[in-house]
């Protein structure tokens, strides 16, 4: 590898995350509503539909077929009365507009849809084995859907500001699972997607729980803060990029995360059919919100 393409200093990337654009307007109001336990249906949907592309993807996203639905989904209460739900549209609505403010398509290379997919299905199946987690302090299902929707939002972070260096760094990862490719990044970077999700979503005020995750859902053995949720997040998104890569056969790392969580191994099979379910559906769902349909 050349090494005129390498930082002689990683503190130089650490300082460019200055340079990460402010929160946009509808993902300041979508974060306050979402903080805000007053905050009804009129006011979830007149927030998205300030922004008319965003609106549109919502309600893409309910037309689509991950959700079984015939064309009669006309505007975003529709979306959320009959098929989404108001938490799902919050925590959608914000993960959306944080994405497409960063313009992840500026490094060659980054699959959209691979990104979507990871997020939905790690979200949603966080979502599903949160209440199964016996712990005392259990993660809550929302707060851990939005951070599975959100822990990878490093990487498009890395991709706004150095797009070319991510491209090397992609080319020479490969097919390599995004949790691992931390290496190739500080590499060809000098910083990885995890610190810069951690700098981003401080930046933006997104909450801790966020900011944690994305710093340390790769890290299994991670106990500090808020780790169930980061494990928990973690395990699923290593399951998502798995069956992308390896196929149907389940992580061999998995059953002993999820067994930590205190979720029992005679469970397994069930969730792992669960799991195949979700897969399948989401892909529909993840290409809407990559901009293929």
């Amino acid at each position: 590898m050349p090494e005129d393409l390498v930082s002689s200093d990683a503190r130089l990337r650490i300082n460019r995350l200055q340079e990460l654009p402010p929160l946009p307007v509808a993902s300041q109001r979508l974060l306050t509503i979402l903080s805000s336990e007053e905050a009804g249906l009129g006011e979830v949907a007149a927030t998205i539909e300030l922004d008319p592309g965003l609106a549109a993807r919502i309600i893409g996203v309910a037309r689509s077929a991950f959700f079984g639905q015939s064309a009669t989904i006309f505007g975003v209460k529709d979306a959320i009365i009959r098929v989404l739900g108001l938490d799902m549209v919050r925590s959608l609505g914000l993960s959306i507009s944080l994405g497409d403010a960063l313009g992840y398509e500026r490094a060659r290379g980054f699959d959209g849809r691979r990104y979507w997919t990871n997020a939905l299905l790690t979200a949603d199946m966080a979502r599903y084995l949160a209440p199964r987690v016996t712990l005392d302090a259990p993660p809550p299902a929302e707060p851990t859907y939005l951070c599975g929707l959100l822990h990878g939002l490093g990487l498009p972070a890395l991709a706004h500001l150095f797009p070319d260096e991510l491209s090397l760094a992609m080319d020479a990862a490969g097919d390599t699972p995004v949790w691992r490719r931390a290496d190739y990044e500080r590499q060809w970077l000098g910083i990885d997607h995890h610190v810069a999700g951690g700098w981003l979503a401080r930046r933006w005020h997104l909450p801790e729980e966020v900011a944690l995750t994305m710093e340390h859902y790769h890290d299994a053995e991670y106990r500090g803060p808020l780790w169930p949720t980061a494990l928990l997040v973690g395990a699923c998104a290593r399951w998502s990029e798995w069956r992308q890569t390896e196929g149907q056969d389940l992580p061999p790392s998995v059953p002993h995360e999820l067994h930590t969580l205190g979720i029992p191994a005679r469970d397994m099979t069930a969730i792992a059919a669960a799991f195949e379910r979700k897969y399948e559906q989401t892909l529909n769902m993840a290409a809407t919100l990559a901009g293929e349909d």
